[in-house]
């Protein structure tokens, strides 16, 4: 199945939220203490829906890890060692460039249907969404 193009969308904003959360961050930051700007209103808008997205998907991946580590770490490679060649993942996760894509496929349809299931009210295996966390970040 080719990749879905708002799954892929998704992920990616998962991966940079993530990547920015690696070092004590809370993922996308309202306004710029480097730049020392204050958010536009389109920015204030716009951080709570990326923020609770990503807490989303971030839930489904991790959900991943615990059912099956195993498409969680073609997942993490996948989108998250972005300093790395797909030649080096595949050898990192060791099986064929074939094999690797298919799982990538596997789980992007294993955490479409989390997600499908969070739409829907019903909780994830092994996860679930703290709406007060969602809160705190918007």
């Amino acid at each position: 199945m080719a990749l879905d193009s708002y799954l892929v969308s998704r992920m990616c904003n998962w991966a940079h939220w993530a990547d920015r959360g690696l070092d004590g961050g809370v993922g996308w930051s309202k306004q710029s203490a480097f730049l020392n700007q204050a958010p536009s209103t389109s920015d204030t808008d716009y951080t709570p829906e990326l923020n609770e997205g990503a807490i989303e998907i971030d839930s489904c991946v991790q959900a991943l890890n615990v059912e099956r580590p195993e498409l969680y770490a073609v997942i993490y490679a996948h989108y998250r060692r972005n300093d790395l060649s797909v030649a080096a993942k595949i050898s990192g996760i060791g099986c064929s460039k074939q094999t690797y894509y298919n799982k990538v496929d596997i789980a992007h349809n294993l955490i479409l249907g989390w997600l499908n299931d969070l739409s829907c009210g019903l909780k994830i295996p092994s996860s679930e969404i703290n709406l007060n966390k969602i809160k705190k970040y918007a």
